[in-house]
């Protein structure tokens, strides 16, 4: 056999376990295996309605509080912007010379009594606040959607764990003063519609 052949023979061996491995890796992705996982069963889906005012804040806490011990908290929400668009004043301006997005509120997840919050923007943006510390500053990224978004934190030990869209966006210690669990909006008039779900690992 010339040394041609053969080259061609593991090029093409080559090529075929590529295509394969990629296939498989297609499959295993579509069928969930890779998709994070609840210390515990989700309990049922709690809905949640809120108005946020022109250049207003709106809060609303659930009654019942977060599991005790670990946790997991899944919020999905999509925001419907109420006013004009506009750039004046807005944090979420875009660059010069561009049209400005329709206005929509920043939704946040509240946990505990600080609170820890996780919000997200429409318009591609994230940040995680403890109380008044920075735990990730105002930023893109690439993840967010501009309709419905899904929030998701573990919490395993003091180990906190929160997620976008199901991709990795922060990991940290953190500890929760009181067990207290709502969503908030604010930035801008609209309604925010959510869905949140919680699990525990006892």
């Amino acid at each position: 056999m010339s040394e041609f052949v053969w080259q061609r023979r593991v090029l093409r061996w080559g090529v075929g376990v590529g295509l394969g491995t990629a296939v498989l890796l297609i499959i295993l992705i579509a069928s969930g295996l890779f998709d994070p996982k609840p210390v515990g069963p989700f309990q049922p889906a709690i809905n949640l309605t809120l108005t946020i005012p022109e250049e207003g804040r709106a809060v609303r806490w659930l009654d019942a509080p977060l599991p005790p011990g670990d946790f997991s908290v899944r919020l999905m929400v999509e925001s419907e912007g109420a006013g004009e668009q506009g750039c004046k004043g807005d944090i979420f301006t875009p660059a010069p010379l561009l049209p400005c997005p329709p206005a929509f509120p920043t939704t946040g997840l509240l946990l505990g009594s600080a609170p820890l919050w996780v919000g997200v923007s429409p318009l591609g943006y994230v940040e995680i606040m403890d109380g008044e510390t920075a735990v990730l500053p105002l930023q893109t990224w690439v993840h967010v959607r501009p309709s419905a978004n899904e929030i998701w934190v573990d919490m395993r030990d003091e180990t906190m764990t929160v997620r976008v869209n199901r991709e990795l966006l922060w990991q940290g210690e953190v500890t929760l003063m009181g067990r207290q669990v709502g969503i908030s909006g604010e930035g801008k008039a609209g309604v925010v519609n959510g869905q949140l779900s919680m699990a525990n690992g006892q």
